[in-house]
């Protein structure tokens, strides 16, 4: 055995290399493995070192390697990035290493805010204390340590798993930056107004991105990378409403990875707001998506695309914001700002012009609209066709109504509440909730019948002049509004308001007979037709139901009229299997309603309810043109004056040919006996105010020839013979039944287009509106 200096010390840790044995690899110091040679005095320490100086010659510690470690993935774990793309930056590190926000913790709102910063300083510290520990040992050690090329193989492993921690941390602090401040932006988003550009001038206290290609980073990791449905649409709002030119390739790409079904959808109406030919394909595929909300925004952007169903402004008023599930909203006036082809001094809006699109896209949108498998995508894909009707469509439109002109006891308009169907929507939302939808610039029985030759969705929109309606079926989308810049006010005396009528009311529009509707002069038109018995619609909306507002406003002081508005309907020739109608019973009193589905037209259905025809019923304080009397044998008619529509623009339907005539019948109904005559009144457009005192002949219609004359009269107003078979059938009873002496007076289509106007989408091929006015004489 070779002797061992009894004054040696590993040069190492400076371990007293003394009565040590050599083993199978030489001589080792026990302590910390370092090899040694006795005969060679460089490979020994002849001096012991003090004790700082072997704690600081030792290889780092395993804490320290681990702290180094938990920190990598600590940084690793809050990071995320392209691989496409290298964009290093330490832009982040100061705002979370600040020293204000680490007093104050303004920085920390997530607790990934938490991890990152905790891991940086862990990292930091890790560092220091591995490059100080190297440092401190080039001094402790001399130089003959230098010499002898060794190491102490445990300690090369600490470094190297301490390195390459180190390095990892870097990397991850450096190239994961977007996804950080993408999720400290989307944390502070609903704390602050944001209204700065998001890389022109930095939010107060939040980590700036001072160019546009760090800003399209942050917005990119905002919108695909970030975890949560809610963080992700956050990012959404960030992009649409500080930098739309950047939307559509984040967008593009967002959708094809979007796990949420909402924000998906969101992704792809925002798609189609793009209006760029080029996404056709993309939504077309996500057309066969499993998800059906999916399907429904798909079916929302093609339309868009193609040609826009409804106005999207952007302004607060009109339709300016996008709704996101969640509760954020995407202010879109920026957006639109951008794409309108308005001059700015205008309002802008999205533009309405059609960009063709392959034949396929609307065989798929029309295969949706008839077969889709839920509510949503089928009424979606009907907003889309509002825009887009097949080529040389038939679309023939016919409305009846009559309008119930009583100045007695409207005992007869009580009697006939007992004959609407229980599922018929009552429409009982008070006027006042109508007057958030004014802009200060400062707001019958009528059925419509609906004959298309091919499926397609049709938009129709009606409206009550100095009116409202109580009822209506198929649930309509919302109310419509007619507003004055003037109050309408009831006159302080008038032939139309004696007490206690309720005015010129549509037959089914009546009080419960614990309620008492009595206008009252100098109030509001409106006030007095309110029932507080009937119940209110809900989920109303117009135009696309994710747009905010979801009710367009009007112009004027004061509301003059409300109507409704069903603006996806879908009108197929055959009945679709999943048109339910509803169970109209056995009731008899519910008969009209089943004769009234015998009528040949189409089917129809708004949101997911179905039936054959639209109803709508309501009351309205206007008058008709023509008023009517009887005294023993003479019939007084006092006709006011209108103005002839001449300065209206050309179109078929605003009259008809013929002379100004309002065809009227007069009709006896006593002990089952039938009695009437014809009498021809001359339209109020066609003649100056005047009373006419009209002598009466004998009556020479009996019996069958009174209802024939009438049938005949209504033909002759534009109704097909099945259309005046069903009016008659429902009216019956009332008409020609009942004991005592009537008028029933055909309306000018000028009277009938002034007392509900119509607006229908696509142009109806052929249009035919009729109202009868019902006065009880006797």
């Amino acid at each position: 055995m070779e002797s061992i200096p009894s004054h040696g010390f590993c040069i190492n840790c400076g371990y007293p290399l003394r009565e040590l044995t050599a083993g199978p690899t030489g001589y080792r110091c026990p302590e910390c493995g370092r090899s040694f040679d006795p005969a060679n005095p460089k490979t020994f320490r002849n001096t012991p070192q003090t004790r700082f100086a072997r704690w600081l010659a030792k290889p780092i510690e395993w804490p320290v390697v681990f702290l180094a470690l938990a920190a990598a993935v600590g940084v690793m774990s809050v990071s995320r990035w392209k691989l496409a793309s290298f964009a290093p930056s330490t832009v982040d590190l100061v705002y979370y290493l600040r020293p204000s926000a680490l007093r104050h913790h303004t920085s920390i709102l997530t607790w990934r805010d938490g991890v990152f910063t905790l891991s940086m300083l862990v990292a930091i510290g890790a560092c220091c204390w591995w490059l100080m520990r190297l440092a401190a040992g080039l001094f402790v050690r001399p130089p003959a340590d230098f010499a002898a090329k060794q190491k102490p193989p445990r300690a090369g492993r600490r470094h190297a798993l301490l390195a390459i921690a180190l390095i990892v941390t870097a990397a991850g602090a450096t190239l994961g930056w977007p996804y950080r401040v993408a999720q400290e932006w989307a944390a502070r988003l609903p704390r602050a107004t944001l209204i700065q550009s998001v890389f022109l001038r930095p939010w107060v206290g939040l980590p700036p991105a001072r160019s546009p290609d760090r800003a399209r980073a942050i917005l990119e990791a905002s919108v695909i990378q970030l975890p949560q449905a809610q963080q992700r649409e956050a990012g959404l709002k960030l992009l649409m409403e500080n930098h739309p030119e950047m939307a559509l390739p984040i967008l593009l790409e967002a959708a094809g990875r979007e796990s949420d079904s909402e924000v998906r959808a969101l992704e792809l109406r925002l798609i189609g707001l793009n209006r760029d030919p080029s996404t056709a394909d993309l939504l077309l595929h996500f057309m066969t998506h499993p998800d059906a909300n999916t399907r429904a925004a798909a079916a929302d952007a093609l339309g868009i695309l193609h040609a826009p169903a409804f106005t999207i402004s952007g302004t607060e008023y009109n339709g300016g914001v996008a709704a996101i599930a969640g509760g954020a909203s995407i202010k879109l006036a920026k957006f639109i700002q951008l794409h309108s082809d308005l001059p700015k001094q205008e309002m802008p809006a999205l533009p309405m012009q059609e960009i063709p699109l392959n034949p396929s896209v609307r065989d798929a949108l029309e295969e949706m609209m008839l077969a889709g498998s839920s509510g949503e995508e089928r009424e979606a894909a009907a907003r889309a066709l509002i825009a887009w009707p097949p080529a040389n469509y038939k679309l023939r439109v016919a409305e009846w109504g009559v309008w119930i002109n009583d100045n007695k006891e409207p005992k007869l308009l009580r009697s006939l509440l007992d004959e609407i169907p229980t599922f018929v929507h009552q429409t009982g939302n008070p006027s006042a909730d109508f007057e958030d939808r004014l802009s200060f610039v400062a707001v019958d029985k009528p059925v419509v019948y609906i004959t298309v030759d091919r499926p397609m969705a049709v938009d129709v929109s009606v409206v009550i002049n100095l009116g409202r309606p109580w009822l209506a079926y198929p649930d309509p989308d919302d109310f419509t509004v007619q507003a004055d810049d003037q109050a309408v006010l009831l006159p302080t005396s008038s032939r139309l308001y004696p007490a206690p009528s309720l005015g010129t009311l549509f037959e089914g529009v009546l009080t419960s007979p614990n309620v008492t509707l009595e206008p009252k002069p100098g109030q509001p038109c409106l006030v007095g037709l309110d029932n507080p018995s009937f119940k209110k619609l809900t989920d109303l909306r117009q135009g696309y139901p994710w747009l905010e507002p979801h009710h367009p406003t009007v112009d004027g002081d004061e509301v003059t009229g409300i109507g409704l508005r069903w603006q996806s309907l879908i009108a197929s020739p055959t009945r679709l299997t999943w048109m339910k109608l509803p169970e109209v019973g056995a009731d008899p009193r519910y008969a009209w309603w089943k004769r009234l589905r015998e009528v040949p037209s189409a089917w129809v259905s708004s949101r997911g309810e179905s039936d054959r025809f639209l109803y709508y019923d309501g009351s309205s304080v206007e008058p008709p043109a023509v008023a009517a009397t009887l005294t023993a044998n003479r019939l007084h008619l006092t006709i006011e004056r209108e103005d002839e529509p001449s300065d209206q623009p050309p179109h078929p339907f605003n009259r008809l040919p013929g002379p100004p005539q309002q065809p009227t019948l007069l009709i006896h109904c006593r002990n089952g006996s039938l009695t009437g005559q014809r009498i021809d009144i001359p339209a109020p457009w066609g003649v100056e105010p005047t009373t006419i005192d009209y002598p009466l002949a004998d009556d020479d219609l009996h019996q069958g020839r009174v209802i024939e004359k009438f049938c005949g009269m209504l033909a002759g107003a534009g109704l097909t013979p099945d259309e005046a078979d069903g009016l008659v059938a429902s009216w019956q009873k009332k008409f020609f039944q009942t004991d005592g002496t009537r008028l029933l007076l055909i309306m000018s289509r000028q009277d009938y287009d002034r007392f509900c106007p119509i607006d229908i989408r696509p142009k109806p091929t052929e249009l035919a509106r009729v109202g009868i006015v019902l006065t009880e004489l006797q």
